[in-house]
């Protein structure tokens, strides 16, 4: 699980084997806190973590510690003022990609083997320059060039976009625009399509 403010926790899925009616407490969070994602991980994979203000770092899975499931969590990212965590990523293929989605319509593909391992709760590396023609990041995703995504703006318009239309460029950049947003809205989500075989499954 990470937080708006950077923690992250991880806790065995046995801890949840027992729901109630009313659902059950699955972290304590401080004042001012939020939950704003939840991934299933192992050990043996790494982590990234997306700022709004266009920071990043990636760390292995292993070194937060396992805590029970009202616990709190450890440091993940060492944020600046006023900036928050926006998104959270497990690294399941490291030969792939990072895109990263601004709020202005902007977006950008960088090669994960880019994004160096780092300790836990250090201050990260740039992943996008967010300028006020980009706008502050709204999320990442890890893909390959067969993946697909979906866009969504504060208006409503929805854009279904290949992976393969954005050129991979370098970490520290601010990309190119892959969707056209009007005055007053913004991205506010992006999302990894699943892909034929699962939707056929489905």
């Amino acid at each position: 699980m990470i937080t708006k403010e950077g923690l992250v926790k991880k806790t065995g899925l046995q801890e949840y084997a027992n729901p109630r009616t009313a659902g059950i407490i699955a972290i304590t969070l401080t004042k001012g806190d939020e939950l704003i994602g939840v991934q299933m991980g192992t050990d043996k994979q790494d982590l990234i973590l997306a700022s709004h203000e266009g920071m990043s770092i990636r760390f292995p899975l292993k070194e937060v510690r396992e805590i029970g499931r009202t616990g709190q969590g450890v440091k993940g990212i060492n944020l600046e003022k006023g900036d928050y965590v926006v998104d959270m990523e497990v690294v399941k293929d490291p030969k792939g990609s990072l895109l990263t989605i601004c709020e202005s319509g902007y977006g950008k593909r960088s090669e994960l083997a880019e994004y160096r391992v780092q300790g836990r709760a250090g201050k990260g590396l740039i992943n996008v320059k967010v300028t006020d023609k980009t706008g502050r990041v709204v999320g990442v995703k890890p893909v390959t060039n067969d993946d697909e995504l979906m866009l969504i703006t504060a208006s409503g318009t929805m854009l279904r976009m290949k992976v393969s239309d954005v050129n991979t460029t370098g970490r520290n950049t601010q990309g190119v625009r892959v969707i056209k947003v009007g005055d007053g809205d913004r991205v506010v989500a992006v999302a990894k399509l699943a892909s034929t075989d699962e939707e056929e499954g489905e």
